[in-house]
């Protein structure tokens, strides 16, 4: 076989310097030199040997072992190389690489099987070392991939516990607004996202920066300087889904302000509010709700003459469980849809489309040059502009698309409703989309039959919410729906915790069937007292059970009754 090893050789030469010859002749006395069967063997005994013997006061090169034996200097190094890997088991002994057989790769095939998400190379390196101690060369494991019909791919670094977020609980949260939305025509200028993030100089600094060196300096890798400040300043951001966004709150650490901020006409356009640390908290969250959102949906409610259920879409932030919030949305028939733990980076409208745009923003406005302690109002003016640039009509209805939101239309209305359709998703890891799958979601949004309905300007330019336009309905009926209606919407609602005599939609109410029922049917939904009684709970009394029994601490004196009534339940 052309690539196994050489047999020992005979040294031909001396080196001529005594101290080094001496240790070659001690040397090859060992019995381990003696036993010896490869030319590679002999080179690594006697390199190694020479480092052993005079701990690195003189010991053989590869030069000296070439002149031994009279061969060129790459030779020896090639050889020490080979013997080293061959006793890591990166190849055989005869020289050819190391490969799995088939059992060994049929438990190969069975370890990856057993991950619910793709494992690293690291790991199945590591899986092979200690099951077959041996460890895969480059191309030996280029190797066992094909042959176990697998590949790599190159991975972005993501959070752990967002990585780990359970898909069941992200499939359950849409089915959760698919049926809510399905039998609430709730306008697109009632759905809201709110959260909050985070703005310091290191955090908001860039992560490249161009400096300058020496011509003649090394290659290395180079950093710049950003001083880790205690001036952290929270952003709460809050859109909606028809492209507009409310008020933002800025919460900073100073309690003073300088007077200027009067002469800026800042005060309808951001919320600004103080805390020793800089973060929200409870308190903070209940006053941008009472000031700012609660008053914002009544102000919507009369301009669009609408008096149905309004949404508001929040993340598991400890300050966003309050029962301030939850006694405020029940008076105002506002419904609190919280996401899934961890899920915020595939189904949160503001991770989605806008907080990366706004932290685009930051960094271009250079926020780490904002640090004079007199600046603190030129600072929120930058926080405000740039999320002004990020928050346009496109890109906040964008984020809204990205979380699964589709507009249809209904009669008797010009505002579009929103329904919520896991299939419309785009950023959803157990449900990733090719390009192809994107372009027909985009086609898909636009609504388009057959036919291109068109109607005149004026008719758009006259239609009102108080006084419709009979021309602009009959096309509004002709337009096909995005959204086919579900298939088995009763048991849906159950789960969905709405009452049946409610259950409306376009078009659409259920009715009891005439005749004697069929004997599948019964035996599909069987409604007990229980479930009547939790029907006609209140909405947001049954997210509070809900939250509690998740593990969620509302920090009220009703936890123990109602984690009483889960356990009787």
């Amino acid at each position: 076989m052309s690539n196994s090893p050489d047999g020992p050789k005979i040294m031909v030469k001396t080196l001529g310097i005594a101290c080094l010859d001496n240790l070659v002749k001690e040397i090859i006395k060992e019995q381990d030199y003696k036993d010896a069967v490869s030319f590679r063997q002999q080179i690594y005994i006697l390199l190694e040997k020479s480092r052993q013997k005079y701990k690195g006061t003189y010991k053989l090169t590869y030069q000296n072992v070439a002149d031994l034996f009279d061969v060129r200097f790459t030779v020896i190094k090639r050889q020490y190389a080979n013997y080293k890997a061959e006793l890591l088991g990166k190849i055989k002994a005869n020289g050819r690489p190391f490969s799995l057989t088939n059992d060994q790769l049929e438990l190969f095939s069975k370890w990856y099987k057993s991950f619910k998400r793709p494992p690293t190379l690291d790991a199945a390196k590591l899986f092979l070392s200690n099951l077959f101690h041996v460890i895969l060369d480059y191309r030996a494991m280029e190797n066992a991939l094909s042959r176990t019909h697998l590949k790599k791919q190159e991975a972005e670094a993501i959070d752990k516990d967002r990585y780990e977020c359970s898909p069941e609980s992200i499939d359950y949260y849409y089915d959760m607004l698919f049926s809510f939305f399905s039998t609430n025509n709730v306008p697109s200028y009632f759905v809201f996202n709110a959260d909050e993030e985070g703005h310091d100089e290191f955090v908001d600094a860039k992560k490249y920066e161009w400096i300058l060196v020496p011509e003649d300096s090394k290659p290395q890798k180079w950093y710049y300087p950003v001083e880790r400040k205690d001036d952290h300043t929270t952003f709460l951001a809050c859109i909606a889904a028809d492209g507009s966004y409310l008020k933002p709150l800025i919460v900073v650490k100073r309690t003073t302000i300088e007077a200027r901020v009067l002469r800026l006409s800042l005060f309808d356009k951001v919320m600004i509010e103080p805390d020793e640390t800089g973060y929200i908290n409870s308190e903070i969250f209940n006053e941008w709700i009472d000031n700012i959102f609660i008053p914002e949906v009544q102000e919507r409610r009369k301009k669009f003459n609408y008096d149905g259920p309004a949404v508001l879409i929040l993340d598991g932030c400890s300050s966003h469980y309050t029962e301030e919030l939850f006694n405020a949305c029940e008076i105002n028939n506002i419904k609190i849809f919280f996401l899934p733990p961890h899920s915020s980076n595939q189904t949160q409208m503001l991770d989605l489309g806008m907080f990366h745009l706004h932290k685009q923003n930051v960094r271009k406005a250079r926020l780490s040059e904002v640090d004079d302690d007199d600046a603190l109002l030129d600072k929120i003016q930058m926080l405000l502009d740039s999320f002004q640039r990020a928050a346009t009509y496109s890109n906040v209805k964008s984020a809204f698309e990205a979380a699964g939101v589709v507009y249809e239309l209904i009669e008797n209305s010009i505002m579009p409703i929103v329904q919520f359709s896991k299939d419309f998703t785009t950023r959803l890891l157990h449900c990733q989309r090719t390009l192809k799958e994107k372009i027909e979601i985009r086609k898909a949004r636009k609504g388009r039959g057959e036919v291109d309905h068109r109607i005149r300007i004026k008719d758009f330019n006259d239609y009102s919410v108080f006084w419709p336009n009979p021309q602009l309905n009959k096309i509004i009926k002709k337009m096909p729906k995005i959204i086919k209606e579900p298939d088995d919407l009763h048991s849906r609602l159950l789960n969905m915790f709405i009452k049946e005599d409610e259950i409306k939609n376009d078009n659409q109410e259920i009715k009891k069937k005439k005749g004697r029922p069929r004997k599948e049917d019964d035996e599909k939904i069987e409604i007990t007292e229980e479930m009547e009684d939790y029907m006609k709970t209140p909405f947001n009394d049954k997210l509070r059970a809900e939250l509690i029994y998740a593990g969620f601490s509302l920090g009220t004196d009703e936890e123990e009754e109602i984690e009483g009534n889960n356990d009787d339940h």
